[in-house]
Protein backbone atom coordinates (compact mmCIF):
# COMPACT_ATOMS: atom_id res chain seq x y z
CA UNK A 1 0.00 0.00 0.00
CA UNK A 2 2.76 2.47 0.97
CA UNK A 3 4.77 1.54 -2.15
CA UNK A 4 1.74 2.16 -4.38
CA UNK A 5 1.04 5.51 -2.72
CA UNK A 6 4.66 6.61 -3.02
CA UNK A 7 4.60 5.62 -6.68
CA UNK A 8 1.54 7.67 -7.60
CA UNK A 9 2.28 10.78 -5.51
CA UNK A 10 4.56 12.42 -8.13
CA UNK A 11 1.94 11.66 -10.79
CA UNK A 12 -0.74 13.39 -8.71
CA UNK A 13 1.51 16.43 -8.45
CA UNK A 14 1.83 16.42 -12.26
CA UNK A 15 -1.94 15.86 -12.60
CA UNK A 16 -1.18 12.70 -14.58
CA UNK A 17 -4.43 11.02 -13.54
CA UNK A 18 -4.34 8.33 -16.23
CA UNK A 19 -0.84 7.43 -15.05
CA UNK A 20 -2.13 7.11 -11.47
CA UNK A 21 -4.82 4.63 -12.52
CA UNK A 22 -2.36 2.61 -14.62
CA UNK A 23 0.15 2.47 -11.77
CA UNK A 24 -2.49 1.35 -9.26
CA UNK A 25 -3.98 -1.37 -11.47
CA UNK A 26 -1.59 -4.24 -10.48
CA UNK A 27 -2.09 -3.56 -6.76
CA UNK A 28 -5.85 -3.38 -7.20
CA UNK A 29 -5.87 -6.66 -9.10
CA UNK A 30 -4.02 -8.25 -6.20
CA UNK A 31 -6.39 -6.75 -3.62
CA UNK A 32 -9.55 -5.45 -5.34
CA UNK A 33 -11.31 -4.75 -2.03
CA UNK A 34 -8.61 -2.42 -0.61
CA UNK A 35 -10.67 0.71 -0.01
CA UNK A 36 -7.68 3.07 0.07
CA UNK A 37 -6.47 1.94 -3.36
CA UNK A 38 -10.01 2.00 -4.77
CA UNK A 39 -10.58 5.53 -3.49
CA UNK A 40 -7.23 6.71 -4.89
CA UNK A 41 -8.08 5.30 -8.31
CA UNK A 42 -11.67 6.61 -8.26
CA UNK A 43 -10.54 10.09 -7.25
CA UNK A 44 -7.96 10.08 -10.06
CA UNK A 45 -10.59 9.01 -12.59
CA UNK A 46 -13.00 11.71 -11.44
CA UNK A 47 -10.28 14.38 -11.45
CA UNK A 48 -9.34 13.24 -14.97
CA UNK A 49 -12.87 13.89 -16.22
CA UNK A 50 -14.03 10.25 -16.18
CA UNK A 51 -16.82 10.17 -13.59
CA UNK A 52 -18.56 7.10 -15.09
CA UNK A 53 -15.33 5.10 -14.81
CA UNK A 54 -14.90 6.39 -11.26
CA UNK A 55 -18.39 5.12 -10.42
CA UNK A 56 -17.59 1.68 -11.86
CA UNK A 57 -14.33 1.61 -9.92
CA UNK A 58 -16.15 2.27 -6.63
CA UNK A 59 -18.90 -0.23 -7.45
CA UNK A 60 -16.33 -2.94 -8.23
CA UNK A 61 -14.44 -2.24 -5.00
CA UNK A 62 -17.65 -2.37 -2.98
CA UNK A 63 -18.66 -5.71 -4.49
CA UNK A 64 -15.17 -7.15 -4.06
CA UNK A 65 -15.28 -6.26 -0.37
CA UNK A 66 -18.75 -7.78 0.04
CA UNK A 67 -20.27 -4.41 0.96
CA UNK A 68 -18.22 -3.97 4.12
CA UNK A 69 -16.67 -0.57 3.37
CA UNK A 70 -18.56 2.47 4.59
CA UNK A 71 -15.99 4.77 2.96
CA UNK A 72 -16.75 3.31 -0.47
CA UNK A 73 -20.49 3.62 0.13
CA UNK A 74 -20.10 7.28 1.07
CA UNK A 75 -17.78 8.05 -1.84
CA UNK A 76 -20.04 6.29 -4.34
CA UNK A 77 -23.20 7.90 -3.02
CA UNK A 78 -21.81 11.46 -3.16
CA UNK A 79 -20.37 10.90 -6.65
CA UNK A 80 -23.64 9.47 -7.97
CA UNK A 81 -25.60 12.36 -6.48
CA UNK A 82 -23.23 14.98 -7.87
CA UNK A 83 -23.44 13.36 -11.31
CA UNK A 84 -27.25 13.67 -11.20
CA UNK A 85 -27.65 9.89 -10.96
CA UNK A 86 -30.03 10.33 -8.06
CA UNK A 87 -32.06 7.14 -8.58
CA UNK A 88 -28.88 5.06 -8.44
CA UNK A 89 -27.70 6.98 -5.38
CA UNK A 90 -30.97 6.34 -3.54
CA UNK A 91 -30.92 2.66 -4.51
CA UNK A 92 -27.39 2.42 -3.11
CA UNK A 93 -28.46 4.06 0.14
CA UNK A 94 -31.44 1.72 0.53
CA UNK A 95 -29.25 -1.32 0.00
CA UNK A 96 -26.64 -0.05 2.47
CA UNK A 97 -29.39 0.58 5.05
CA UNK A 98 -30.19 -3.13 5.05
CA UNK A 99 -26.66 -4.04 6.15
CA UNK A 100 -26.25 -3.72 9.91
CA UNK A 101 -22.48 -3.28 9.84
CA UNK A 102 -22.87 -0.31 7.50
CA UNK A 103 -25.79 1.36 9.31
CA UNK A 104 -23.57 1.88 12.35
CA UNK A 105 -20.77 3.62 10.47
CA UNK A 106 -20.07 7.33 10.19
CA UNK A 107 -20.02 6.99 6.41
CA UNK A 108 -23.53 5.58 6.07
CA UNK A 109 -25.00 8.11 8.49
CA UNK A 110 -23.19 10.91 6.65
CA UNK A 111 -24.58 9.75 3.29
CA UNK A 112 -28.10 9.46 4.75
CA UNK A 113 -27.89 12.96 6.24
CA UNK A 114 -26.48 14.34 2.98
CA UNK A 115 -29.42 12.80 1.11
CA UNK A 116 -32.06 14.10 3.54
CA UNK A 117 -30.54 17.58 3.52
CA UNK A 118 -30.42 17.65 -0.29
CA UNK A 119 -34.04 16.49 -0.48
CA UNK A 120 -35.10 19.19 1.97
CA UNK A 121 -33.38 21.80 -0.18
CA UNK A 122 -35.02 20.40 -3.32
CA UNK A 123 -38.43 20.45 -1.61
CA UNK A 124 -37.88 24.08 -0.68
CA UNK A 125 -36.97 25.03 -4.27
CA UNK A 126 -40.06 23.24 -5.56
CA UNK A 127 -42.15 24.95 -2.89
CA UNK A 128 -43.40 21.61 -1.67
CA UNK A 129 -45.68 21.42 1.34
CA UNK A 130 -44.03 22.40 4.60
CA UNK A 131 -44.50 18.99 6.22
CA UNK A 132 -42.27 17.36 3.58
CA UNK A 133 -39.47 19.87 4.16
CA UNK A 134 -39.81 19.44 7.91
CA UNK A 135 -39.66 15.66 7.60
CA UNK A 136 -36.44 15.80 5.56
CA UNK A 137 -34.88 18.39 7.88
CA UNK A 138 -35.63 16.19 10.90
CA UNK A 139 -34.20 13.15 9.14
CA UNK A 140 -31.04 15.08 8.19
CA UNK A 141 -30.58 16.24 11.79
CA UNK A 142 -31.10 12.73 13.19
CA UNK A 143 -28.61 11.12 10.80
CA UNK A 144 -26.15 13.96 11.48
CA UNK A 145 -26.42 13.28 15.23
CA UNK A 146 -25.65 9.62 14.66
CA UNK A 147 -22.77 10.54 12.38
CA UNK A 148 -21.48 12.90 15.08
CA UNK A 149 -21.52 10.07 17.62
CA UNK A 150 -19.57 7.82 15.24
CA UNK A 151 -17.11 10.61 14.38
CA UNK A 152 -16.32 11.27 18.04
CA UNK A 153 -15.83 7.54 18.58
CA UNK A 154 -13.41 7.50 15.64
CA UNK A 155 -11.63 10.61 17.00
CA UNK A 156 -11.43 12.01 13.46
CA UNK A 157 -11.45 15.84 13.14
CA UNK A 158 -12.21 15.72 9.41
CA UNK A 159 -15.32 13.65 10.07
CA UNK A 160 -16.35 15.97 12.90
CA UNK A 161 -16.07 18.96 10.56
CA UNK A 162 -18.25 17.21 7.99
CA UNK A 163 -20.86 16.45 10.65
CA UNK A 164 -20.93 20.05 11.85
CA UNK A 165 -21.55 21.15 8.26
CA UNK A 166 -24.46 18.70 8.05
CA UNK A 167 -25.98 20.03 11.28
CA UNK A 168 -25.69 23.56 9.91
CA UNK A 169 -27.34 22.46 6.64
CA UNK A 170 -30.17 20.94 8.68
CA UNK A 171 -30.61 24.21 10.55
CA UNK A 172 -29.50 22.65 13.84
CA UNK A 173 -27.27 25.58 14.82
CA UNK A 174 -27.39 24.91 18.56
CA UNK A 175 -26.35 21.28 18.14
CA UNK A 176 -23.57 22.26 15.76
CA UNK A 177 -22.36 24.80 18.29
CA UNK A 178 -22.42 22.27 21.15
CA UNK A 179 -20.45 19.78 19.05
CA UNK A 180 -17.86 22.34 18.03
CA UNK A 181 -17.58 23.89 21.50
CA UNK A 182 -16.74 20.46 22.82
CA UNK A 183 -14.37 19.35 20.07
CA UNK A 184 -12.82 22.25 18.13
CA UNK A 185 -10.42 23.15 20.91
CA UNK A 186 -9.24 19.54 21.22
CA UNK A 187 -7.82 19.41 17.68
CA UNK A 188 -5.04 21.34 16.00
CA UNK A 189 -7.22 21.98 12.97
CA UNK A 190 -7.77 25.52 11.61
CA UNK A 191 -10.75 24.41 9.51
CA UNK A 192 -12.56 23.22 12.64
CA UNK A 193 -11.71 26.45 14.47
CA UNK A 194 -13.11 28.55 11.63
CA UNK A 195 -16.20 26.37 11.40
CA UNK A 196 -16.79 26.94 15.11
CA UNK A 197 -16.45 30.69 14.52
CA UNK A 198 -18.97 30.59 11.66
CA UNK A 199 -21.48 28.74 13.82
CA UNK A 200 -20.97 31.19 16.68
CA UNK A 201 -21.55 34.09 14.29
CA UNK A 202 -24.60 32.49 12.71
CA UNK A 203 -26.15 31.79 16.12
CA UNK A 204 -25.81 35.48 17.07
CA UNK A 205 -22.98 35.16 19.59
CA UNK A 206 -21.23 38.23 18.17
CA UNK A 207 -19.08 39.13 21.19
CA UNK A 208 -17.98 35.53 21.56
CA UNK A 209 -16.97 35.15 17.92
CA UNK A 210 -14.96 38.39 18.02
CA UNK A 211 -13.12 37.31 21.18
CA UNK A 212 -12.60 33.78 19.83
CA UNK A 213 -11.11 34.95 16.52
CA UNK A 214 -8.97 37.58 18.26
CA UNK A 215 -7.45 34.77 20.34
CA UNK A 216 -6.99 32.49 17.32
CA UNK A 217 -5.30 35.17 15.24
CA UNK A 218 -2.99 36.21 18.07
CA UNK A 219 -1.80 32.73 19.02
CA UNK A 220 -2.98 29.85 16.85
CA UNK A 221 -4.35 30.55 13.38
CA UNK A 222 -1.89 30.29 10.44
CA UNK A 223 -1.66 33.46 8.32
CA UNK A 224 -3.19 31.77 5.27
CA UNK A 225 -6.43 31.42 7.27
CA UNK A 226 -6.63 35.13 8.17
CA UNK A 227 -8.77 36.15 5.14
CA UNK A 228 -11.37 33.48 5.99
CA UNK A 229 -11.44 34.66 9.61
CA UNK A 230 -11.88 38.28 8.51
CA UNK A 231 -14.68 37.25 6.14
CA UNK A 232 -16.57 35.69 9.05
CA UNK A 233 -16.32 38.96 10.97
CA UNK A 234 -17.37 41.07 7.99
CA UNK A 235 -20.45 38.88 7.48
CA UNK A 236 -21.18 39.28 11.20
CA UNK A 237 -21.10 43.07 10.70
CA UNK A 238 -17.87 43.44 12.65
CA UNK A 239 -15.57 45.25 10.19
CA UNK A 240 -13.40 46.82 12.91
CA UNK A 241 -12.54 43.36 14.24
CA UNK A 242 -11.83 42.20 10.67
CA UNK A 243 -9.49 45.17 10.20
CA UNK A 244 -7.55 44.10 13.31
CA UNK A 245 -6.83 40.77 11.66
CA UNK A 246 -5.24 42.38 8.61
CA UNK A 247 -3.26 44.84 10.73
CA UNK A 248 -1.93 41.86 12.68
CA UNK A 249 -1.01 40.18 9.40
CA UNK A 250 0.79 43.28 8.09
CA UNK A 251 2.80 43.56 11.29
CA UNK A 252 4.56 40.32 10.32
CA UNK A 253 4.36 40.68 6.53
CA UNK A 254 4.23 44.39 5.60
CA UNK A 255 4.82 43.62 1.91
CA UNK A 256 1.57 41.70 1.47
CA UNK A 257 -0.38 43.57 -1.22
CA UNK A 258 -3.39 41.31 -0.72
CA UNK A 259 -3.64 42.11 2.99
CA UNK A 260 -3.24 45.84 2.30
CA UNK A 261 -6.02 45.75 -0.29
CA UNK A 262 -8.33 43.85 2.05
CA UNK A 263 -7.68 46.31 4.86
CA UNK A 264 -8.17 49.30 2.54
CA UNK A 265 -11.53 47.91 1.38
CA UNK A 266 -12.61 47.64 5.01
CA UNK A 267 -11.61 51.27 5.61
CA UNK A 268 -13.58 52.21 2.48
CA UNK A 269 -16.65 50.47 3.88
CA UNK A 270 -16.18 52.27 7.20
CA UNK A 271 -15.99 55.65 5.45
CA UNK A 272 -12.34 56.08 6.45
CA UNK A 273 -10.74 57.07 3.11
CA UNK A 274 -7.64 58.63 4.64
CA UNK A 275 -6.78 55.44 6.53
CA UNK A 276 -7.44 53.38 3.40
CA UNK A 277 -5.08 55.50 1.30
CA UNK A 278 -2.42 55.35 4.04
CA UNK A 279 -2.58 51.54 3.97
CA UNK A 280 -2.06 51.46 0.19
CA UNK A 281 0.60 54.17 0.05
CA UNK A 282 3.61 51.79 0.39
CA UNK A 283 2.47 49.65 -2.56
CA UNK A 284 4.53 50.46 -5.63
CA UNK A 285 2.30 48.90 -8.27
CA UNK A 286 -1.36 48.15 -7.68
CA UNK A 287 -3.51 45.75 -9.71
CA UNK A 288 -6.47 47.18 -11.65
CA UNK A 289 -8.99 46.62 -8.84
CA UNK A 290 -6.55 48.31 -6.46
CA UNK A 291 -6.41 51.39 -8.68
CA UNK A 292 -10.20 51.44 -8.74
CA UNK A 293 -10.23 51.32 -4.95
CA UNK A 294 -7.79 54.23 -4.77
CA UNK A 295 -10.09 56.25 -7.03
CA UNK A 296 -13.05 55.51 -4.74
CA UNK A 297 -11.05 56.49 -1.65
CA UNK A 298 -9.76 59.72 -3.21
CA UNK A 299 -13.26 60.69 -4.28
CA UNK A 300 -14.59 60.00 -0.78
CA UNK A 301 -11.72 62.02 0.73
CA UNK A 302 -12.54 64.92 -1.58
CA UNK A 303 -16.18 64.85 -0.52
CA UNK A 304 -15.18 64.92 3.13
CA UNK A 305 -12.91 67.90 2.53
CA UNK A 306 -15.77 70.01 1.11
Amino acid sequence: LFVAEALVYPMLMRRDFDGVVTALRPAMMADPSCEHLVLLAANALEAGGKPDEAIRCLENGLRAGNWRSGRLVRGLFVLLWEQEKKDQAEKLLRRASRKRQLRQTFDYQYAAAYHASAMATRSEKRRSIGSEQTRYRKAAAEHARRAAHAATQNDDPEEIGLVADLLVEAGEWDEARVLLDRLADEYDDPELWLLKARVLARSGATKQVVAYLDELVADYLPPESFPAAADILINANQPEAAARIFRHYLASDPDSVTARLQLAWIHHGLKQPSLGLDVLQPVGELPAHGLLLVAHLQRELGKNAL
